[in-house]
């Protein structure tokens, strides 16, 4: 993969809504039906402050950049990819309308699945502002999915997951994907 411009470059007054039109117009070019999920990021509040946000962004996952637990994954499709352990919801009924409420989206969640995010920038270094982060799909590259691990919806609290990431058995980061960030254990 070759590392683009980032916008702002471009467009030195780039601001979310006009990111969300270059992301949206990329979204298009590769076909709507091709997005499979989405992706949430900037949820830590120290993130957001960094680049002068006050909320998430969100990004698109498409058919070719999702993978199934176990699957080979080519490192050169990207820049300087890192994963990002994560849960995964699985939709068991489509959402719709600005005004779904927050218990309207809880419900419609089928499952829960053990993910890995692959974040990675099309530009070859961090996003600098909200702006590019968002026209680069914020940050999302692609998904790992373990769908053989989900566990309903109805049977977890989310509020008590903790993610464990292992190398040959050994913990080496653990994260509250609510809470906002990593923490050493």
């Amino acid at each position: 993969a070759n590392p683009t411009t980032p916008p702002t470059l471009a467009i030195p007054a780039l601001d979310s809504r006009r990111a969300m039109q270059i992301a949206n117009a990329a979204a298009e070019l590769v076909g709507v039906a091709r997005v499979v999920g989405y992706k949430i990021g900037l949820l830590a509040a120290a993130a957001q402050q960094a680049l002068g946000y006050q909320q998430p962004v969100f990004g698109r996952v498409f058919v070719g950049n999702w993978f199934e637990a176990g699957a080979t994954v080519d490192r050169k499709a990207f820049l300087d990819p890192k994963i990002e352990p994560e849960c995964g919801l699985v939709m068991g009924r489509r959402l719709g309308g600005l005004d779904t409420t927050p218990e309207q989206a809880r419900s419609a969640v089928g499952s829960v699945v053990p993910a890995f995010e692959i974040a990675d920038t099309r530009y070859g270094v961090a996003a600098a502002t909200v702006g590019d982060l968002i026209a680069d799909n914020a940050g999302g590259a692609g998904a790992v999915l373990s769908l053989a691990n989900a566990v309903r919806a109805s049977e977890i609290d989310l509020g008590d997951v903790r993610l464990v990431l292992k190398t040959d058995g050994t913990p080496i980061r653990v994260q509250s994907p609510w809470a906002g960030g990593l923490n050493s254990d």
